[in-house]
């Protein structure tokens, strides 16, 4: 980790180095009113003031990750790729692909399991029976000798995850979604 560090810092340093040599060049536009090299002085001003922090996000995201992986601290990230629709979870360190968005719900489960070798009992959600679901419940999955409920969007589908792990007694994680356009929202 001090090698990434070491190198991170000089990237940050170099792309502010650049930062501030635009901002002259932003300047001698200004006092030149050359309107022109204001626009594109401006553009890339934004450009690289963007790249420095996805930097420092990405750089505070592997600071993130080592803090949590060192405290026993659970990271889950979903997100779909635009261009392929392909589905990725990265559940404890691991990376998924995910062919449905279902399957979501499936691997949260049996983490769970893994790791606390039973699933709470949740009406119409998660029981041991089929039989215990009202006529409503229609998308059962088993999952190592428990049916879960998994007919619904995305969104609820990643509500019902974090249901599920608070509900297993796992309150030290942290879900977050990258959107289409490349951010991480934390949604816990």
């Amino acid at each position: 980790m001090e090698h990434i560090d070491k190198v991170s810092k000089r990237i940050i340093g170099d792309v502010s180095e650049i930062e501030s040599y635009l901002w002259k060049v932003m300047e001698e536009a200004v006092k030149n009113r050359d309107k022109s090299r204001i626009e594109k002085s401006k553009k890339e001003i934004d450009k690289w003031a963007k790249i420095a922090q996805d930097l420092k996000d990405a750089i505070g995201g592997l600071d993130e990750s080592q803090a949590s992986s060192q405290e026993g601290h659970l990271t889950i990230t979903v997100k779909e790729e635009p261009a392929s629709g392909r589905k990725i979870l990265e559940l404890d360190g691991k990376t998924y692909p995910l062919k449905f968005w279902n399957e979501l719900l499936v691997k949260i489960a049996g983490y769970i399991l893994e790791n606390k070798n039973e699933l709470p009992i949740i009406k119409n959600f998660v029981h041991k029976n089929e039989e215990e679901f009202s006529i409503i419940s229609k998308q059962l999955k088993p999952v190592d000798g428990y049916y879960i409920e998994v007919g619904d969007s995305k969104e609820r589908l990643i509500e019902k995850c974090i249901m599920l792990l608070e509900a297993s007694n796992i309150r030290d994680f942290d879900f977050f979604r990258i959107t289409a356009e490349g951010d991480k929202i934390k949604i816990h």
